[in-house]
């Protein structure tokens, strides 16, 4: 289960470099907070999931 959270963090922070360089600073910010929220939620899902 460890597998799948440690794949959406890595998605992420891809996602989240990506945007960073192709977008402003205020798309990067909302890019970082959704990506944190899109973790955040993958690890309750994988929780409920054990």
């Amino acid at each position: 289960m460890n597998k799948i959270s440690d794949v959406l963090t890595v998605i992420s922070f891809i996602l989240f470099i990506v945007i960073k360089i192709f977008e402003n600073n205020n798309y990067s910010m909302a890019s970082l907070l959704c990506g944190a929220i899109f973790i955040w939620k993958g690890r309750v899902f994988v929780g409920e999931g054990i």
